[in-house]
């Protein structure tokens, strides 16, 4: 990012230029190690917190970090290279990343809800455009509300 400043002395940043460097590397667990085969245009990291971000210049960068003892699980296709099992971006799912286990986890359990974001929407919707078409009267501080009396064309 560039990095300029206004008068008043705050900092606004403009994306000058993108690129990822990505190097393969090695994932160890207790079942034994596995290399994985990066791809740095359609390699996913969601979850990952920058572990710095900084600037130099008039330029700011984003460094993201696997972190040893920190739990992360991997997406990929299983393959095999010179003998060896690697994991790597294949067909049919063509799909590589990591992600914290926590962050996986916490994801998985609001999907329940973001499921029935929409139909929760479409519902309220539907509520409010009824109580809002609801004739209403109002006598002796009782608000009275003549639901027989909905119309849903404008023809009386």
């Amino acid at each position: 990012y560039s990095i300029s400043t206004d008068k008043e002395g705050k900092k606004s940043y403009t994306l000058r230029d993108s690129s990822v460097q990505l190097h393969n590397f090695t994932m160890t667990d207790d079942t034994g190690s596995v290399n994985v085969i990066c791809d740095p245009d359609y390699f996913v990291h969601t979850g990952l917190s920058p572990h710095m971000d900084y600037e130099s210049g008039n330029r700011r960068y984003k460094e993201y970090l696997l972190e040893s003892g920190k739990s992360y699980l991997l997406i990929g296709s299983a393959d095999s290279e010179n003998g060896k099992v690697v994991i790597t971006r294949k067909a049919p799912h063509m799909l590589l990343g990591v992600s914290p286990s926590d962050y996986v986890t916490r994801w998985n359990k609001s999907a329940p809800m973001r499921r029935n974001i929409g139909v929760t929407a479409m519902i309220a919707a539907i509520l409010i455009a009824l109580i809002l078409m609801t004739p209403v009267s109002y006598q002796d501080g009782y608000l009275t509300l003549h639901f027989n009396q909905i119309s849903l064309s404008d023809s009386e």
